[in-house]
């Protein structure tokens, strides 16, 4: 069965698309008690903010737990600007493509931009966020540009 998707593109106040890339601040390092900000970093690019503007939803120890708290924290900062996070498993890549391409003919002039989420390059068992494109990997805020090994999830901001 196809997946349906159901997208909002995010639009600043002069009717195009919001983007402005921007890089992780805080580095991987659970070792020493610091965790990535690469999900800030993806939602900062979206919204076109600086990353210290935006929380460090997965800052905290537990955030590898499948606990959903950093699910809500971020839908409760979003939502006093009129958003919400959802996202979508991705079984397959080409499950998707026909939406993407779709995407592409009908509005060439407005890409989709989103989050995608799937497994570090960097850290073994360790999940990673980058801005997509219509489903490809446009901006990775690590300092390496990997990317992602695989794709796992599609997020999008969209207007509630």
């Amino acid at each position: 069965m196809r997946p349906v998707v159901l997208a909002v593109a995010v639009f600043n106040n002069k009717g195009t698309l919001k983007l402005k890339p921007v890089d992780m601040i805080e580095i991987h390092d659970p070792e020493n008690g610091t965790y990535g900000d690469c999900f800030r970093a993806c939602i900062a690019s979206l919204l076109e903010r600086d990353p210290k503007d935006v929380p460090h939803f997965c800052g905290y120890d537990d955030s590898k737990e499948i606990t959903g708290k950093w699910n809500i924290d971020v839908n409760k900062w979003l939502a006093q600007y009129g958003f919400a996070y959802v996202e979508w498993p991705v079984s397959s890549q080409e499950d998707y493509e026909p939406f993407f391409k779709q995407r592409e003919e009908n509005h060439p002039n407005y890409p989709l931009y989103h989050v995608i989420t799937g497994n570090s390059p960097n850290f073994e068992n360790t999940s990673h966020a980058v801005v997509g494109k219509n489903g490809k990997v446009f901006h990775d805020p690590s300092t390496t540009r990997k990317g992602v090994l695989n794709h796992e999830m599609y997020g999008f901001i969209i207007k509630l």
